[in-house]
């Protein structure tokens, strides 16, 4: 083939490919956001797991449309290489063609990540983290007053028992300048439900309406810690399991190359 007839093939096998390419983005940005941001918070699953039902959105529009962007391309007008037979299945020929595509798909893949900029990449993971910031998951409500007792604020923590709840709920108060001037809360077992009763000051009087609602939502807060550590330790714990089943494995496996590479050979007695 000439070097004019092989520019025309692969102009011809990069065109379509540019289509398929930024098609195959799209989709699958928009349709993995959209899961990511629906099921993804509802089902609990991760970004890889939302991008990966993306791609498989995009797959099957790939295979619904491919022939409307072929087509599309045909009418483009691109010159034709006018190969023979024998010049179309050359090698060269062949090359040129498989070169062509890829730069068709690498180009029309990067025009793709341009709708990064249209999509809300930040929206499925504040949903996430909204959706582990519910009250109604953690089961624990609290009400503050200023009515219940006239020498300081009561803070009422109703929710199950919690190993660290206190601790986590205290350490919170004075790192908000809170003295806490008392705790009621009765001995159950863990996982039990109870109430729980913090009485706070500041600057040695109730603390003022305006805080209380703000007051409020960080002793919240921190009832949510407990679970949110509990939860990290268990899978730290069982990243360790994992580890030591793999150093494991791999001593095992050791010990086995070592063995085959030792040979020896008694002198029978």
């Amino acid at each position: 083939p000439t070097r004019q007839q092989l520019k025309a093939h692969f102009v011809q096998s990069m065109v379509p490919m540019v289509g398929f390419g930024f098609m195959d983005n799209t989709v699958m940005i928009y349709a993995g956001s959209a899961i990511d941001a629906t099921l993804g918070v509802t089902l609990g699953l991760s970004t890889m797991c939302a991008a990966a039902c993306g791609q498989i959105c995009s797959d099957i529009a790939g295979v619904s449309f491919g022939g409307v962007i072929e087509a599309t391309a045909a009418k483009l007008g691109l010159p034709s290489p006018g190969f023979t037979e024998e010049e179309r299945s050359s090698a060269m020929a062949k090359r040129v063609g498989l070169a062509g595509s890829l730069v068709g798909v690498f180009t029309g893949c990067s025009l793709g990540l341009a709708n990064l900029l249209f999509v809300d990449t930040e929206q499925a993971r504040e949903l996430k983290l909204a959706a582990q910031d519910d009250p109604d998951t953690t089961g624990y409500t609290v009400a503050i007053s200023n009515t219940a007792r006239e020498d300081c604020t009561t803070v009422q923590i109703d929710g199950p028992s919690q190993k660290g709840l206190i601790a986590a709920v205290t350490s919170t108060l004075s790192s908000a300048d809170l003295a806490i001037q008392g705790i009621q809360a009765k001995q159950v077992h863990e996982g039990v439900w109870k109430t729980r009763k913090v009485y706070i000051t500041r600057d040695d009087a109730q603390v003022a309406d305006d805080d209380l609602e703000h007051v409020a939502k960080k002793v919240l807060k921190a009832c949510r810690e407990p679970d949110r550590r509990q939860k990290v330790r268990v899978e730290l714990e069982r990243a360790q399991q994992e580890n030591e089943e793999l150093r494991q494995k791999v001593a095992s496996l050791q010990a086995k190359l070592s063995d085959a590479l030792v040979t020896v050979d008694k002198r029978g007695g």
